[in-house]
């Protein structure tokens, strides 16, 4: 489902208890355990519904694969614009957690939802200490 910009996802359930943004901090990070987040991922993708919340401090979101075998998709046109076309649309289950920039670990179900998930970790701003 594609929401219009800067409208929320209807597909997202969130705990009442993580609605409330969590003020930025200037100090230390917690960065929690990749096994446990692949843990929470898993739940998450086996339920099989998005989901967004927060987690060890951080944003986390899932998203279920969507299939749907005729979408309206907005595709560049090649002279900086934008056209409709109707094709099928395949979008593969995701998993975030953390900030671009500041700590980030993703996992994508680009092989298929029965598949293990590709893996990404952005920790290059994470200073051991």
């Amino acid at each position: 489902m594609l929401c219009p910009k800067n409208e929320p996802n209807p597909r997202h359930r969130q705990h009442p208890q993580r609605q409330r943004p969590i003020p930025r901090r200037n100090g230390p990070l917690f960065i929690p355990n990749l096994d446990e987040i692949r843990a929470l991922a898993m739940r998450l993708h086996k339920d099989g519904q998005p989901y967004r919340g927060r987690a060890w401090g951080w944003e986390v979101t899932y998203e279920p694969e969507v299939t749907e075998p005729v979408a309206q998709v907005e595709v560049a046109d090649g002279k900086g614009g934008f056209v409709t076309e109707t094709m099928p649309l395949w979008m593969a289950a995701s998993f975030t957690i953390g900030e671009s920039g500041v700590w980030f670990f993703s996992l994508l179900w680009e092989n298929g939802v029965d598949q293990p998930p590709v893996e990404f970790l952005d920790d290059r701003n994470v200073i051991d200490g």
